[in-house]
């Protein structure tokens, strides 16, 4: 058995690759809404995956976030909701046939205290991370990014001796002094990365997480490309 062989098996074992359907679960049985103020948006898409990617950069973008969307591949059409769909049970099997709906996973935040830093940088991606935390569990993270290199490994580290400013002036982690890695999110062919919310032994329930600054960098490289403070949710 070749080392080129025995390499490629331990990639496949250890990759971390999380694709965007991973942030939305199918119901099937429902549908968006379709009053007015709760659709967000409607686009011609050919595939499922545009559709959802679409849902997600509305969690980076100002304004509403999308909740839940309805692609319609037969018309390559999808539907944006910032509303829960409602049941359909009672539709026809065509109707049923023809639409798929998704929950997005991502926009439902546990229960506890939430921060998030909004991320940013020169070098043209963006993205959002949201931590929240109950009293006795451990931490849960969440990451939404786009506009990175495609196919490619992004570690977010706590860098809490940096300022905002210090940061865009940094071109690799090793020329700044950065603390814990958070964790590694992984760019598609599109150049988005996500992280569905999961675990992290990490404390966000003290203040002196508060303004402090998170590094995104390419991990081969420790090229930074993003930078960002950490705030109570909602406080921009």
């Amino acid at each position: 058995m070749s080392i080129k062989f025995i390499l490629l098996c331990l990639h496949l074992v250890l990759g971390d690759y999380l694709d965007v359907n991973q942030c939305f679960s199918q119901r099937p049985g429902y549908e968006v809404s379709v009053r007015v103020n709760e659709v967000k948006t409607t686009a011609v898409v050919e595939m499922k995956d545009e559709c959802l990617r679409a849902c997600l950069r509305t969690l980076i973008e100002p304004g509403e976030r999308c909740l839940s969307i309805m692609h319609m591949p037969r018309d390559n059409n999808c539907i944006i909701s910032n509303a829960i769909g409602q049941n359909i049970a009672k539709a026809d099997d065509t109707t049923k046939k023809h639409t798929n709906y998704y929950e997005n996973e991502c926009a439902k935040p546990p229960v506890g205290g939430q921060v998030e830093a909004r991320l940013s940088g020169y070098r043209g991606a963006e993205g959002v991370l949201q931590m929240a935390q109950k009293h006795g569990d451990k931490a849960k993270i969440m990451v939404v990014m786009t506009g990175l290199a495609a196919g490619r490994d992004y570690s977010i580290y706590y860098a809490p001796e940096l300022s905002k400013e210090q940061c865009r002036k940094v071109h690799t982690i090793h020329n700044a002094k950065v603390g814990e890695r958070l964790v590694i999110v992984d760019s598609d062919h599109s150049g988005m990365g996500i992280q569905p919310w999961t675990e992290i032994n990490w404390e966000i329930l003290d203040d002196d997480v508060l303004n402090k600054v998170l590094v995104v960098a390419e991990t081969n490289s420790g090229l930074v490309v993003d930078c960002g403070e950490i705030k109570l949710r909602g406080n921009r």
